[in-house]
């Protein structure tokens, strides 16, 4: 088997809108691994591991330009964050009502008439040892 016999970027939306159908927020790299092991788990490794003339795993390669490809088509629910982690700071809550009323709604509104990924705000202050546990109940709280 050569490189030819793995799907190519076009063939692979399919199966990355089938594992993103759930609309539950997902890892680039969680995604690589889902759509390898679900579909692709039948062929030989060593066709597995051929890489691109830049040293990059081929097949990651074919799903990551699927993974853009369907971004930009199907319009996505692809989120950036903007996270402030801070202490006590006078400025704070200057800040955080620039970037929440100002920054946010203008960027998202060229998301909306371009398609791009929008944006959302998140702020960790005080205790940050516990901070995956605030990040992904503010993750999860989030309206996609």
């Amino acid at each position: 088997m050569t490189e030819k016999d793995l799907p190519k970027f076009y063939e692979i939306f399919n199966q990355i809108l089938e594992i993103l159908s759930d609309k539950q927020i997902i890892h680039y790299r969680v995604l690589l691994k889902t759509v390898v092991e679900k579909y692709y788990s039948d062929l030989p490794q060593e066709l597995l591991d051929t890489k691109t003339k830049s040293g990059e795993i081929l097949i990651f390669n074919r799903i990551a330009w699927g993974n853009i490809f369907c971004s930009h088509r199907f319009r996505l629910f692809i989120i950036y964050f903007m996270i402030e982690i801070s202490g006590m700071s006078r400025s704070k809550a200057e800040k955080k009502w620039f970037v929440e009323n100002c920054w946010l709604p203008a960027d998202n509104a060229f998301q909306k008439k371009y398609g791009f990924a929008r944006w959302q705000f998140i702020e960790i202050s005080g205790d940050i040892r516990n901070i995956r546990t605030q990040l992904l109940d503010k993750i999860q709280k989030i309206n996609l």
